[in-house]
């Protein structure tokens, strides 16, 4: 009994305590995912190489035939089908993984 005239309305208190933590718990989580989903929207989250880009097996091939081709809509892939023939072997195989091999 001597401990609830010492701390008044000692039960509003640790909910208030409790609330604090929980809500710190909360925004930390908040922010992780929002940086987490950045991380990924940018490509950072994914090990797959984009086409054509740095690191692809594609790219000196698109640097060389495709360089003035604009991004989007399947065109760099178009123009690499088109040259399959001159490819280096990486990226005809590359191709073929993705996308099959080329109709005639």
């Amino acid at each position: 009994m001597s401990d609830d005239l010492t701390r008044p309305n000692s039960s509003i208190y640790d909910r208030n305590e409790k609330g604090i933590g929980y809500m710190k718990r909360i925004i930390l989580l908040l922010i992780v995912s929002v940086i987490g989903v950045s991380i990924y929207a940018q490509g950072g989250g994914s090990r797959k190489s984009r086409m054509g880009g740095p690191g692809s097996p594609c790219f000196e091939d698109r640097e060389k035939y495709c360089k003035d081709m604009v991004k989007g809509q399947g065109r760099v892939r178009d123009c690499l089908m088109e040259n399959v023939e001159k490819l280096a072997p990486a990226c005809k195989e590359h191709l073929e993984k993705r996308w099959g091999k080329k109709k005639t």
